[in-house]
């Protein structure tokens, strides 16, 4: 691009994604024509800044194809100036990630499907961080995520990001066995089942 941002040169893929012939784009579009509205601010922001600086850094962009559809990519782009150090023009890569936004979204859904499970289940259920000593013993859990039966169950409330020793300080004298057995399962052993007269 030159220092209005006139493309002078444009790659087969870049034209692929962009559903343009070469000679519509090189020399006849400005690079702003291709982004959306919303992404149009970001682009008039940085620019400048690519010239004065010399380089722009892993910029989220969504742009417009020739049928009015739209993709996002990642954009690296630097400047380049002659011995002088007069700009000449800038040059920038380009990275679809179609794919990672589609994966990022399916993953919040599965968050949120998570998340109403967790929450909406009958059974008690506590999401915790094992602590062991120097000796690798486990001496301590924090509770990280509780859901509201777990809540019911046990009587304790706001139990999230606290020690269970702070919450019930006579835990490992009166049932020693849970941390042998959360220590074991937090190592990677397999599953176990136990019983246990917890204090309300």
């Amino acid at each position: 691009m030159d220092e209005t941002g006139k493309l002078l040169y444009i790659n087969d893929t870049e034209l692929r994604w962009l559903g343009y012939e070469r000679d519509e784009v090189v020399g006849e579009k400005h690079i702003s024509d291709f982004f959306t509205k919303e992404k149009l601010p970001v682009f008039q922001c940085l620019f400048p800044k690519l010239i004065k600086d010399g380089a722009i850094e892993n910029v989220e962009m969504v742009m417009v194809r020739k049928d009015g559809t739209t993709f996002p990519l990642l954009v690296n782009a630097s400047a380049v100036y002659d011995p002088a150090g007069k700009f000449l023009y800038t040059r920038a890569a380009t990275i679809d990630i179609t794919k990672l936004k589609e994966t990022e979204a399916e993953l919040g859904k599965q968050e949120v499907e998570y998340r109403l499970l967790f929450e909406n289940i009958l059974e008690g259920l506590a999401y915790c961080e094992m602590q062991f000593d120097d000796k690798k013993q486990p001496v301590d859990f924090v509770y990280l995520a509780v859901n509201k039966k777990f809540e019911e169950l046990t009587g304790l409330k706001d139990v999230v990001g606290k020690k269970v020793t702070d919450i019930i300080p006579d835990i490992k004298i009166d049932n020693p066995e849970l941390f042998e057995i959360y220590g074991r399962v937090s190592r990677g052993g397999p599953p176990e089942k136990f019983e246990i007269m917890y204090p309300l």
